[in-house]
């Protein structure tokens, strides 16, 4: 009852800080869209002539890389989970959170996955931030490559990561991962979890029930809702017409530059 009466007090004080902050902070003149659902939302509020069309960074990036679709591995896509700045600074974290547990459980899962299909081994590409001089595995962490070990590889692990736009627009199939220590260290995580199993026809594997195998099964592990992804990428990702609209800072630059002399 106390946690619940003090969670009430913190959001209607949020709450009361975002009136304040809406009121004085000054309204843009000018909007930069990458989103597809965001830029149709904006054309009912804002005159047209205010909105410009730029690509999403993901988007952009992808389009960029010229790497070949080896497909001999698995990726996944790590996210410094428990080594995080967040974590470090919130110590009540650790007294709630098995990070232990998490990642024994997901070693588990890799040995499953490498003993059902011994040609596709696990790789790990690592989050940016993750200290290259700490590993809670005992695997090669790969710095720097997310998006050509995405592109190359047969299925794409993770939870809620931006990387998945990668593996999206390459077509990968992707099997997210859950852990009950999500709804203690983010609960923003079971939110990404969800908004990405309902818009993409994918399935959740909760690391507390391993043993089971059928997420094993050849069908459900390497195949992807075709649809949903083409939708995803239309309207989140890229636009219907998968145009590109250049390079997103010189695009910006030109802009603001032509905005300064009027």
């Amino acid at each position: 009852k106390y946690l619940s009466i003090k969670k009430f007090f913190l959001l209607f004080l949020v709450y009361l800080k975002k009136i304040f902050t809406n009121i004085l902070t000054p309204k843009p003149k000018l909007f930069f869209i990458g989103n597809y659902l965001v830029y149709k939302n904006l054309l009912k509020k804002v005159n047209k002539k205010k909105i410009y069309r730029v690509n999403n960074h993901d988007y952009e990036k992808y389009l960029l890389n010229k790497k070949k679709k080896k497909q001999k591995y698995i990726v996944f896509i790590d996210q410094d989970y428990g080594e995080d700045f967040d974590y470090k600074l919130n110590k009540s974290f650790k007294e709630k959170i098995n990070l232990k547990d998490y990642w024994n459980k997901l070693e588990l899962l890799f040995k499953q996955i490498e003993f059902k299909y011994p040609n596709y081994k696990i790789k790990i590409a690592a989050h940016h931030r993750r200290n290259k001089f700490s590993f809670p595995l005992k695997r090669k962490f790969i710095f720097n490559k997310t998006l050509d070990l995405i592109k190359e590889a047969k299925l794409v692990i993770g939870s809620s990561s931006t990387a998945f736009s990668f593996a999206i627009l390459a077509k990968k199939p992707i099997l997210l991962i859950s852990h009950e220590s999500f709804f203690e260290y983010s609960y923003r995580r079971v939110i990404d979890l969800d908004f990405l199993k309902k818009k993409l026809g994918l399935n959740i594997l909760n690391l507390n029930s391993i043993n089971n195998t059928k997420f094993l099964d050849r069908n459900k592990l390497f195949n992807y809702n075709h649809k949903k992804y083409k939708l995803y990428t239309q309207h989140i990702i890229a636009n219907p017409q998968m145009r590109s609209y250049g390079n997103m800072w010189e695009k910006i630059l030109v802009v603001l530059n032509k905005e300064a002399v009027n």
